[in-house]
Formats: C-alpha cells, structure tokens, sequence
C-alpha cells in the first residue's frame, strides 16, 4: 500500500511539471509573438535652427468672391491689347484692355470730311445769299428810277392830254406820251415784283443759312 502511495503522488507531481512546463512555453511564444509584430519606435534628433514663422489657414469648399465689380466700356470693338486677365490684382485708373482704334479713326475721318462738306455748304450758301441781297438793292434801285419816269411820263401825259382837248397837240404826240407813260407804269410795276422776288430768295437763303449752320453745329458734336 505504502508503494501504490508513492507511485500515484509521483504521477501528480510530473503532470504538474508538465502543465507548468507548458504553460512557460505559451507564455514566451506570446512574448516573442508580441514583440515582433508591434511598431518599432525611432528617435531623430536634429540641430535648432531660427527660421520664419508662417500662418497658415486651411478651409473646404467653394471660395466664393466678398466683392464683385463689372468692367466695361461704353464703346465696343476688338480688342487690341489686353492688361489683365482672370483674377489678376488691378487698381484705380489702371489701364485693363485697349480696343483697336482702326475703327474709330475712319469714324473719324468720315466725320471730319462731312464738316468740311458743310462748311463748304455754308459758304456756299451764305455767298448766295449776298448775291441776293445785292440783287435785292438793285431791284429796289430800278423800282426808284421806274417810279421817277413813271411819274414823270404822268405828268407830260395830262399835260399832253389838256393840249390835245384845247386843239393845240397833235393826236400823235398825245398817243407817243401815252405810250410813254405806259411803258413807264410797266417797268415800275415789273421792278415792284422784282424786288418781291428778291425779297423771296432773301428769305429762303436765310433759312438755308440757319440750316447750314445747324449742320455744321451737329457734325462737330458728332
């Protein structure tokens, strides 16, 4: 009996090794396991040097402009040169583009070539207009000497006519003195519509001055 005690206390003791033998295995696989699969840590070192500080600012989204000024002209054309493109810094009376001024120098020359066409319309129209006024005093001339013969044709006519009535005038120098007196009536009846003529034109060469003035006006504002 005392035999069967020894051996079955030997068998717990080696079953106890063996589990503990086991379980020091598992623990330093563990370890090693552990210690192979974690990251290694490194250390830099480096020399301090003074440099500049920055800010900076990091945003998400869409930017989107604070202040948004149209640019424009009030004439259009091609552009000739261009200043400035999309979100470039400008200023105040900064020249941004030019537009080709082909354009507008032949705007221009055709403007001046009609001003000088209308001031030589002016005076073309304002010479004609002393020429009337020129004629108009001479129709005012021919109608006072119209009206001394008319007059004085009147007065030898009723001379001529109380002559012819006493028997002492001939017949025929009382129809010469009609006929005189006739004629002269006429010239002053055609030097009267003369000068209504003249009068006329005057008038109508005034308006075409005012006219002619008022186109020249328009063509140097244009």
């Amino acid at each position: 009996m005392a035999i069967e005690g020894k051996k079955s206390s030997g068998k717990k003791r080696g079953l106890w090794f063996a589990l503990a033998a086991g379980i020091a295995v598992i623990a330093i696989l563990a370890y090693a396991l552990m210690g192979t699969g974690g990251s290694k840590v490194e250390y830099f070192t480096t020399k301090i040097e003074r440099g500049p500080i920055r800010n900076v600012v990091s945003a998400t989204g869409v930017l989107q402009t604070v202040v948004t000024v149209q640019v424009g002209s009030q004439v259009s054309g091609r552009i000739d040169s261009l200043y400035a493109d999309f979100n470039s810094v400008v200023h105040r009376g900064q020249l941004l583009a030019k537009i080709d001024p082909r354009n507008f120098e032949t705007q221009l020359d055709n403007a001046l070539a009609s001003l000088a066409a209308s001031k030589a319309n002016l005076q073309r129209v304002e010479s004609e207009l002393n020429v009337q006024q020129a004629n108009l005093d001479s129709a005012k001339a021919n109608l006072v000497a119209a009206r001394v013969s008319r007059d004085n044709a009147e007065v030898i006519l009723k001379r001529y006519t109380e002559l012819s009535g006493s028997g002492v005038l001939a017949q025929n120098d009382l129809d010469t003195a009609k006929a005189t007196y006739d004629g002269a009536v006429a010239r002053f009846n055609q030097a009267a519509a003369s000068i209504a003529q003249n009068e006329a034109q005057l008038i109508s060469g005034k308006a075409q001055i005012l006219q002619a003035r008022a186109q020249v006006a328009q063509r140097r504002r244009n």
